[in-house]
């Protein structure tokens, strides 16, 4: 099995930092599990925001509608949704669960439209948000 590790650093002077704990947790656990002379390819893509501030209140909310009609808290609910959308990474068998915020448009569009159909399904309706 490939082992992966995805993490958004932040240029800070002429270096790319680690800004998260998490993040550097998960950096050491990785680099720990590697043996001398294994091979490590890296891709790395400037991140543009494309996200809106609208579609991120519209997903917090909807899941916050969708929380309370199931009697779960909002921290299962996202998480649910975050299942359903693949928004995760495995790190040492656990799951570690990715930001809205680090979304394009499109992959916010498609989030938005995943947990209407979960809605849907559980005869919620968010459509008119």
């Amino acid at each position: 099995m490939d082992q992966v590790l995805r993490i958004v650093f932040k240029k800070k002077g002429d270096k790319l930092i680690i800004p998260s704990k998490l993040a550097r947790e998960q950096y050491k656990i990785f680099l720990s599990s590697l043996a001398d002379g294994d091979d490590v390819e890296g891709l790395l893509e400037l991140k543009t925001r494309d996200s809106t501030s609208a579609q991120l209140a519209k997903i917090h909310v909807m899941i916050k509608l969708m929380a309370m009609e199931q009697g779960s808290t909002i921290k299962e609910m996202k998480e649910q949704m975050k299942d359903e959308c693949g928004m995760y990474d495995t790190v040492d068998g656990k799951k570690v669960y990715q930001s809205f915020a680090g979304r394009s448009k499109d992959e916010l569009s498609n989030t938005i439209e995943t947990i209407i159909q979960k809605a849907r399904f559980l005869n919620i309706n968010l459509e008119s948000l």
